[in-house]
This record gives structure tokens, C-alpha cells and sequence, in this order.
């Protein structure tokens, strides 16, 4: 309430916004006053930047403020990363360019090697037909070339990208028993339990696998003397599971500690981040089992078992650091501990010492 006095006139400026009444009194000539007075309602608008409308628009403009930077900053990280994938894309190209043409150089260049090297082992075997000497060493040496030829073959069958996939390694598995059990009498077979298209292994997964079955197969070629051979391959939740059975001899495997390279084996599963066992008695065939999450198989999930050993090793290390204590701080511990208990010593003593001189005076 503002009280104007007797004055005729008013005036209010700088108001602000909303409902105001204003009251008036007056008298007549003879001086009696209206004590009723008059009132007059009057309503003050805002101004239009602090209306309703404008509160409204500020709203809208920083709401549609917030969502242009969110999308400037969504599509300025969706460039990133199509750039990033695009990098990507380009140098995982070059390298399958780099690796296919590798290996067809290879190919054709130790390819032509290896056919001269049989060919003058044959001629030299035919010399040598009296030498019964020296034609067992270059039937040695023909059988190391073939073992070699076929070492290289499937070297450069996993490096090749357009290989890459679970089928192709199967059927590479497959081929390879055909060949190795077609001229005896063991049946070979291979079974496909699940559906292995669009399965992807690395180039690690692929030959780790192609070493592990081959010489499993080329034990039970050697020693099993079966009358059948059946690669099962079967997956279960994500777990690949591959099985070499045999109905031959079998063997003792706690009995065994060589022979059948199964170290080898092991260790090649295991940096797979895989399992591999082998279950053979006497007389009742052998078993040999690789089992593997097939994510762990990828170029990602060997990455990961690589990452995952290193900072195993790298833990170990710490600990036993911190278990280790040089002996030049024992030995400087042992000092520091022996010098104050000797303080001390020497300071009881001259206590002692002042003590019965008190008491002899």
C-alpha cells in the first residue's frame, strides 16, 4: 500500500507486473469527505521478454539448443568411428592382399624348389642301384620332402584369407584323412554334427587346429592300427568341440610321456584358451578331445588369451618382487637393530653408574 496524501495527482513508475487497485477520497465545497471513496482496478502486463510465451520460446530454444549439440557431438563420433572402421577395413585389405599374394609367391617359388629337389632324388635313386646305403638315405630324404611339401601346403592354405572360415578348415581336415587313410584299411569318416557357415577363425585358431587333429591323425596312423577313424565336430552353446576316434590299439596314457606329441598338443590348445585331453586304455581305441569357446577362436578372442597371459605373467612377477627382500637390507636392518640395542645398553650402565656414586657420597 502506498498512501499519496492529499495530493490530485499520482504517478508510479517502474511497476511491476500484476493487479493493482487504486483508492481515492475526496470532499466538497463544504468539506465533508467521501469516506467511501472510489477504487479503479488496473492490471499491469509484463513485458513480452518475461511473458508466458517468452519463458516458453527460451524453453524451446534451449531444449533445441541441447539437442543440436548432442547430435553435432553423436555425428562427429559416428564420423570417428566410420572413419576408424574405414581405416580399419583398408589395412585388414591390405594385409589379406599382402598375405594372398605372399602366399602364392611362396607358393610357386618352393613349390618349384621342392618338385626339383623329388625329381633329382628319384634320378639319384636310380643311379644308385647297387648302393643299398645310400638308397635308404635318399628315400629318408624323398620322405622328408614329401613331409615338408605338405608342412608348406598347409602353411599357405592358412594363410590364405578366403580360408578363414570353421567349414574350410573341417573339409581341409577331411581331405587330409582321406589322403592319409585312403590307401590302407582304415576307414576314415567325418561327422558334422552342427552347422559351422559363417564361422570365422583366426589365422592362429586355424593352424593351431590344422597341427593339433593332423598329428593326432598321423599317431593313429602310425601306432593305432584301427579299422576305423571318425572326426566328430559338434557345438554347444557357443563351445566347440572336436573328437578323433579310434577303435585300435590304444595305450596307457599315464604310461606314456612321449611318442604321441601330446605336449605339443596341449600347449597349442592352451595358448588357445582351449582344452585338450586324450582318453585311451589297452585294446579299446583311443579318444582325443579339443574343446573351445568358439568366441576364443576369433582374432578377438585370441587377442584376449594373449592380453589375459601377459598380465598373468606380469601379476607373478609382482608378487614374487614383493615376496623377495635383498639381503643388503636384511643385513643393514640387523645393524640399524643391533646399533640402538646397544644405545640403550650403555645407557642402563651409566645410570647405574651415577646411581652408586650418589650413594657413595
Amino acid at each position: 500500500m502506498i498512501a499519496a496524501g492529499t495530493k490530485r495527482s499520482v504517478t508510479y513508475t517502474n511497476l511491476d507486473p500484476g493487479e493493482y487497485i487504486l483508492r481515492v477520497k475526496a470532499s466538497n465545497n463544504d468539506g465533508v469527505w467521501n469516506e467511501q471513496g472510489a477504487a479503479i482496478s488496473l492490471i499491469i502486463p509484463p513485458p513480452p521478454w518475461l511473458s508466458w510465451y517468452a519463458y516458453l520460446l527460451y524453453v524451446g530454444l534451449f531444449v533445441a539448443a541441447a539437442v543440436s549439440v548432442v547430435r553435432s557431438r553423436v555425428k562427429a563420433a559416428t564420423r570417428d568411428m566410420e572413419l576408424k572402421a574405414q581405416i580399419e577395413r583398408a589395412r585388414m585389405d591390405e594385409r589379406e592382399e599382402v598375405r594372398r599374394q605372399s602366399s602364392a609367391d611362396f607358393h610357386d617359388e618352393a613349390g618349384h624348389k621342392l618338385t626339383k629337389i623329388s625329381l633329382f632324388t628319384e634320378l639319384a635313386r636310380s643311379e644308385a642301384a647297387s648302393n643299398q646305403m645310400l638308397r635308404e638315405y635318399l628315400a629318408k630324404i624323398e620322405e622328408h620332402t614329401k613331409e615338408l611339401s605338405s608342412g608348406m601346403r598347409d602353411f599357405i592354405w592358412v594363410l590364405d584369407p578366403t580360408k578363414e572360415s570353421l567349414l574350410a578348415t573341417i573339409h581341409r581336415l577331411r581331405d587330409f584323412g582321406n589322403s592319409m587313410f585312403g590307401y590302407t584299411e582304415t576307414k576314415f569318416s567325418v561327422q558334422m554334427l552342427c552347422e559351422l557357415d559363417g564361422i570365422t577363425l583366426s589365422m592362429d585358431g586355424r593352424r593351431a587346429l590344422m597341427l593339433i587333429l593332423k598329428e593326432a591323425m598321423n599317431n593313429c596312423m602310425k601306432y593305432a592300427e584301427a579299422g576305423h577313424v571318425e572326426l566328430t565336430v559338434t557345438m554347444n552353446n557357443e563351445v566347440l568341440e572336436i573328437t578323433l576316434t579310434d577303435d585300435g590299439n590304444g595305450f596307457d596314457v599315464d604310461a606314456t610321456t612321449s611318442g604321441y606329441g601330446m605336449k605339443t598338443m596341449k600347449e597349442r590348445a592352451r595358448k588357445l584358451g582351449a582344452e585338450f585331453s586324450i582318453c585311451s586304455s589297452a585294446g579299446k581305441g583311443t579318444t582325443v578331445r579339443f574343446e573351445g569357446n568358439i568366441q576364443q577362436l576369433t582374432v578377438s578372442g585370441i587377442l584376449h588369451c594373449r592380453r589375459a597371459r601377459c598380465r598373468l605373467q606380469r601379476d607373478q612377477k609382482l608378487d614374487e618382487g614383493r615376496r623377495e627382500v635383498h639381503p643388503d637390507l636384511l643385513r643393514g636392518a640387523g645393524k640399524r637393530n643391533s646399533h640402538g640395542s646397544l644405545q640403550k645398553l650403555r645407557h642402563r650402565n651409566s645410570k647405574k653408574r651415577i646411581q652408586r656414586d650418589r650413594e657413595r657420597h
